[in-house]
């Protein structure tokens, strides 16, 4: 839920095709973009100095964008970043391999479930964040 006079995440767009799209493979790969640009958005609110760099290289892994990056700009960083390792790992072999196995029915939720989680953190640490700035 937005807080007053709070932007959306363009990433919320993306959990929503996640949720309601009938192909499994789909669903993961739009889970994971969410994931993505979730964290993109958010770092470039705590320091906008990042979106250039976000924008034109190369993105670093998602591991590495929710545990390192995050907590060098924000101070935390999220937990479960091997789920979101694996997730991405999972999300390339759907894109590139058409071969690859499709998740099942439970894998595909608990993915979803997962990625709506580290969204509604980082806007939870995202507020937090303003808050403390406000009190400065």
């Amino acid at each position: 839920m937005l807080s007053e006079n709070e932007e959306a995440l363009v990433a919320t767009s993306y959990l929503h095709q996640a949720r309601n799209s009938d192909n499994r493979r789909y669903q993961w790969i739009y889970a994971t973009m969410a994931a993505e640009l979730a964290i993109k958005e958010i770092l470039v609110r705590i320091e906008p100095k990042l979106q250039v760099i976000l924008e034109e290289l190369p993105s670093p892994p998602l591991q590495k964008l929710y545990g390192d990056v995050l907590e060098s700009v924000a101070g935390v960083r999220s937990n479960s970043l091997s789920t979101l390792q694996n997730g991405a790992r999972k999300r390339n072999q759907l894109v590139h391999n058409p071969n690859s196995p499709t998740p099942t029915f439970n894998e595909v939720n608990e993915y979803i479930d997962f990625i709506e989680d580290r969204v509604k953190w980082l806007l939870e640490e995202w507020r937090r964040i303003k808050r403390v700035k406000k009190l400065q």
